[in-house]
């Protein structure tokens, strides 16, 4: 797993090195300078951020158990209409395990997030002072390209996600759903999966009806404008700024996701599209795929 925040802390270090680099040919300075001033206020933003996670993680433990309560109130209400329309099915053992399950895998999921995000800003540190930049490893164009189509594609991501992490966050935070910022940040990380991960943050949406008691009526304000937002955003605005640049099949990037997944994990969700970039530049430039077609 180390390969991981290897590879975080280099897309990390090309989204902040044209900034980087921008400054230094606004300014004189050197660029060390702007690029420590820059790492020292993403280091701060980052501490003030996972301060006030953790201070909200809190308050979630200490009212756990009348979540959980709520929870389990509005799942067996409709394991009970399930039950009468469908006989056959056992609802029985439908609560106690998969909530038991759910909650140690995010448990460990949080844990394992926050040291793969400390050691990827550790990791960047020394690419962006001691630069590793594909263009200095060399002239070849193969390489300077797959610099540029990680950079677009990570960049576009990045912005993308955040914009519908916001919106949703905001939107949630106006509806007075105490779990407004979990599920903000939970769309962010979860729209940096290709296709799937959109429909998981709105899913994600109905066990919190359930745990905050609302009416019949809110699930439609729940789910509908989250839906809607993730559609514009992820099928129409961001396909248009990303382009045709990647080259990639909707049809490799589905078989990417699956395959790197079963190699890294969850992770290899998240960074499928970019292991495939890296694939396809390196057959590319090998002339693989002239020789397999030959």
């Amino acid at each position: 797993m180390v390969f991981i925040p290897l590879f975080i802390a280099y897309i990390f270090y090309l989204l902040v090195t044209p900034l980087i680099e921008f400054l230094g040919r606004r300014f004189s300075f050197p660029k060390k300078i702007y690029a420590t001033i820059i790492l020292m206020f993403l280091g701060v933003f980052f501490f003030l951020f996972f301060k006030y996670f953790w201070e909200s993680i809190n308050i979630l433990i200490n009212e756990f158990d009348t979540y959980i309560t709520q929870f389990r109130t509005f799942a067996e209400n409709y394991l009970a209409r399930l039950k009468q329309r469908i006989p056959m099915i056992n609802t029985e053992n439908m609560m106690s395990g998969p909530i038991a399950s759910i909650i140690q895998y995010s448990t460990t999921g949080i844990k394992d997030f926050i040291q793969i995000l400390t050691l990827s800003f550790i990791c960047s540190l020394f690419f962006i002072f001691d630069p590793l930049s594909l263009r200095k490893m060399g002239k070849n164009f193969t390489l300077i390209k797959l610099e540029k189509k990680l950079r677009h594609y990570a960049l576009i991501k990045s912005v993308t996600s955040l914009v519908t992490g916001l919106i949703i966050y905001f939107y949630l935070l106006f509806l007075g759903y105490e779990f407004a910022f979990f599920l903000g940040f939970g769309t962010f990380l979860l729209n940096f999966i290709p296709s799937f991960g959109s429909i998981i943050a709105t899913l994600l949406l109905i066990p919190v009806f359930g745990i905050e008691e609302r009416t019949g009526s809110d699930i439609l304000a729940l789910l509908i404008f989250p839906g809607l937002v993730q559609f514009i955003i992820g099928n129409i605005i961001e396909p248009k700024f990303m382009g045709e640049a990647l080259h990639l099949s909707p049809v490799i990037i589905i078989l990417s996701l699956i395959f790197w997944s079963i190699i890294f994990g969850v992770y290899g969700l998240f960074l499928g599209v970019p292991f495939s970039l890296v694939i396809d530049a390196a057959i590319r430039s090998s002339n693989l795929k002239k020789k397999l077609w030959n």
